[in-house]
């Protein structure tokens, strides 16, 4: 499933338009051609079947169906961002990508505007709106969530963990999990553990 996040619209039309419909700053809309809303429907209307008849192995059944349905409209409105608004959603959505799926990197956040065709200075600003904290704060958060789910499902140190999810200071690492989770690496750990 964390392939889904890879395509390039998923993040654009899953994470930051509920965001920005939320505050009504934004109003865009993913209109899909007579050809794909038929698809669509296709699909919903076999998700339907799936749980009515219930069948032996339906919510497998359902889970496929709902990923054609991610993966259509993730493409579909990766396709159609022509917009000068949309654009900028798009930008945001491949730094989110980029975040996510290299979150070990030492990124700056030079590099993670020239990626996104961009100003350091426009990105943190467009970034800021859309997700309420910068670039920087974002991939913190991306790799306490990433060092959280190592630590209860390895058994690595924390310090082999902290290198892991790209802090260079396991200090650091630990003040930071603390400050943010309220536990120490490892009274997180424990905890996760016993439950």
């Amino acid at each position: 499933m964390a392939e889904l996040k890879n395509i390039p619209g998923y993040h654009a039309i899953f994470t930051l338009d509920p965001a920005k419909q939320k505050s009504n700053q934004f109003k865009s809309h993913l209109r899909l051609p007579p050809a794909e809303l038929a698809r669509v429907e296709q699909i919903l209307k076999e998700m339907w079947e799936e749980v009515v008849t219930k069948q032996t192995g339906f919510e497998a059944a359902l889970l496929g169906h709902l990923l054609q349905l991610l993966i259509l409209l993730s493409r579909k409105y990766s396709e159609t961002s022509q917009s000068k608004n949309r654009q900028a959603v798009m930008r945001i959505a491949e730094t989110i990508r980029i975040l996510e799926s290299e979150y070990e990197k030492q990124w700056k956040l030079e590099e993670l505007a020239s990626l996104s065709n961009t100003s350091p200075s426009n990105l943190n600003r467009i970034f800021q709106q859309a997700t309420g904290m910068s670039p920087v704060n974002y991939l913190l958060q991306v790799r306490l969530q990433k060092a959280m789910s190592l630590l209860t499902s390895s058994s690595f140190s924390i310090v082999e963990i902290a290198f892991q999810v790209g802090f260079n200071d396991s200090n650091y690492f630990a003040r930071l999990f603390k400050k943010t989770i309220g536990l120490s690496p490892s009274q997180y750990r424990k905890m996760q553990l016993m439950s």
